[in-house]
């Protein structure tokens, strides 16, 4: 049998991976190999290597060695190695806690599935780009060897260092985000065509954008920027926007971001939008610069924001929230999508729409500059759109091109 030779692994490794693909994945509980010298001819290396290679087998529990009897398929007990990534410092005060979330959630689901999870963590500030040094050693090491049988990027740059090794030793990786050869991720395009819907719904026709990243944008290479997606729905559903209008160019992550993201908005053009779609994450710096330039509420400006489902901004301010995060679906769709592709399976990106929409209505009342200007009691809250599936919904996108 053939296998290509993959430099900088051990040989031995490379013989187990290819017995364990060749022999152990189609074969029978319980039925013989052939014996170390029989493997050793047919992958035309040594009777040590192929010993070493049986050693490692029967560590991972694939194989069971029965003195003078031979060697037999523990298919049914195969533990497989999967590491989960995240490049960044989840401690730190800048990370979004859903990526914990999903981390937690991930290792719930892979309870009972034959696996064994190797975590790996980076030290990337959330706001900044990956490095070379950013990367854990741990994880090169892990490719290098793969000594992984797979790997799952929870809130990771594609950054192409690891990436492409990733791919160089046969490793299959997906992620959370843009840019990987497989990955699960939440449907933003829906997301927005769904706040735009809102805006129509309540007569807001000038609608601004503050969403995304353009420091993660330059890293993504299978994807349209968001901002480019932002202006075609603008104008298929017949809303006014301008370039000003449309804010992707700062990480949402650095701190006051949003407040000079809002500020410039407002200020770039005489014309003001009635209706600003904003990330989450940025959400309370808007809210903050909206309520300094006494801004009224729902009068003069109706906010939508996506919404997290246990990790939501609390502002004091009357927004439309699109629930767009499900993080046990998200972690569960992950999990299943890494054991299809150590299974074999070609890569493909799989979308998880937004699970509802709902209005959430906070005391501002107390904040001086806006009790003179605020709803008075006719108020009526905004009108939003039918309602969306219960559960998180993931749907298929075309299977993806290699990376």
């Amino acid at each position: 049998m053939n296998y290509r030779r993959v430099i900088n692994t051990p040989l031995y490794r490379q013989v187990a991976s290819a017995i364990q693909a060749d022999l152990i994945s189609p074969g029978e509980e319980g039925s013989p190999l052939p014996t170390e010298p029989e493997l050793a001819r047919l992958y035309r290396v040594s009777v040590t290597t192929v010993r070493k290679a049986m050693d490692l087998l029967e560590q991972k529990g694939q194989v069971k060695r029965r003195q003078g009897s031979g060697v037999y398929i523990l298919r049914s007990k195969v533990v497989r190695r999967v590491g989960v990534y995240i490049d960044h410092n989840i401690l730190a005060a800048d990370a979004p806690p859903i990526i914990n979330s999903v981390f937690t959630n991930f290792h719930l689901h892979a309870a009972g599935k034959g696996l064994e999870l190797v975590s790996f963590f980076g030290n990337r500030d959330y706001a900044s780009e990956p490095t070379k040094k950013g990367v854990p050693d741990a994880l090169v090491l892990a490719l290098k060897q793969r000594s992984i049988d797979g790997l799952v990027a929870i809130g990771s740059l594609p950054f192409e260092y690891w990436v492409e090794m990733g791919d160089r030793h046969g490793v299959p990786v997906v992620g959370s985000t843009y840019g990987f050869s497989s990955s699960v991720r939440w449907d933003q395009e829906k997301f927005l065509q769904l706040a735009l819907e809102t805006a129509l719904l309540n007569g807001k026709r000038k609608v601004a954008f503050i969403i995304g990243s353009r420091t993660d944008m330059r890293l993504y290479r299978h994807c349209e920027k968001l901002e480019d997606v932002a202006d075609a729905l603008s104008s298929q559903y017949g809303v006014v926007t301008y370039k000003e209008w449309i804010r992707s160019d700062y990480s949402i992550c650095l701190p006051g971001a949003g407040w000079e993201l809002f500020r410039d908005l407002w200020g770039a053009r005489s014309e003001k939008p009635d209706c600003v779609i904003v990330s989450d994450f940025i959400l309370s710096d808007v809210v903050d610069a909206a309520v300094s330039m006494e801004i009224a509420p729902l009068k003069d400006l109706l906010l939508i924001t996506s919404s997290p489902q246990k990790h939501e901004t609390r502002v004091p301010y009357p927004v439309v929230r699109i629930e767009t995060s499900n993080e046990s679906v998200m972690a569960k769709s992950l999990l299943e999508e890494i054991i299809r592709r150590m299974e074999g399976e070609k890569p493909r990106h799989l979308l998880i729409a937004p699970t509802g929409i709902h209005f959430d209505q906070r005391i501002y009342s107390q904040i001086p500059s806006l009790s003179s200007i605020g709803p008075d009691a006719s108020f009526q809250p905004p009108l939003l759109p039918d309602a969306v599936g219960e559960s998180a919904v993931v749907s298929v996108e075309e299977e993806a091109d290699a990376v």
